[in-house]
């Protein structure tokens, strides 16, 4: 108990650890491990800059041409079906376990699926394991959860120009992370619905929402979020 307790703190002060330290942070688990980490601290799992295996030796960490001194790599096809695979057999796992506990590691799975399945451009298998890991979050009464999943079916069908559904996803999402307290995922939404009013050329709509949004990346720290409003807000203008 008290090491998923240090998970789920990690898990939450993720940002500031971001922040605040300004060395690359290295997580040492034994494989067997890897699996409780995906499901107790989900958004720290999805931080992740890589995933490195020392045994057997593996080419599989990509560095990104001219950004080693900012530390930023993206993960290896490879390296995401790994990926896929492990959560596969996590989820059937889960799925045949009848210890109540288990109930909230498969819906986390699940959505870390979905996110797996979405990096390798299958975004139909992604949206499908989202759907589902939401059920069980709605379930469950996890408002996080349900937020976080929410928030990505809003990403995805914007991505296919379904303007009326991401916005009823984002709205959806939006009150239940100003309910816990989840500013970057205020921000988040707030950018989504300034993205899908531009799109549809509502310009004073959008341009509204990026400046809400804007203040809340601003406000928690985010320069990437900030940046990304800017650059939005240009497009307004």
């Amino acid at each position: 108990d008290g090491g998923i307790g240090v998970l789920h703190e990690l898990n939450l002060t993720r940002d500031y650890v971001k922040t605040n330290v300004p060395h690359v942070l290295v997580i040492w688990l034994p494989r067997e491990t890897c699996d409780l980490l995906v499901t107790e601290a989900p958004d720290l799992w999805a931080w992740r800059a890589a995933e490195l295996e020392f045994v057997p030796l593996s080419d599989s960490l990509v560095i990104e041409p001219g950004l080693e001194r900012s530390q930023v790599w993206k993960l290896s096809h490879e390296e995401v079906h790994r990926e896929v695979a492990r959560l596969t057999d996590l989820v059937r796992k889960l799925q045949g376990s009848t210890v109540s506990s288990d109930r909230r590691r498969l819906a986390g799975a699940m959505a870390r699926l979905g996110d797996a399945y979405g990096r390798m451009g299958q975004s139909e298998e992604a949206i499908h394991r989202l759907e589902r890991a939401l059920g069980l979050f709605r379930e469950m009464r996890d408002h996080l959860g349900e937020a976080e999943c929410t928030l990505s079916l809003g990403t995805y069908a914007l991505r296919r120009s379904d303007h009326a559904e991401a916005r009823r996803r984002f709205e959806e999402a939006l009150p239940i992370y100003r309910g816990i307290g989840t500013r970057l995922g205020e921000a988040n939404c707030l950018l989504g619905l300034g993205v899908a009013a531009l799109q549809e050329f509502k310009h004073v709509e959008a341009g509204r929402r990026f400046e809400e949004s804007l203040s809340i990346f601003r406000g928690i720290g985010d320069r990437l979020g900030e940046a990304n409003c800017i650059r939005r807000l240009g497009n307004v203008a």
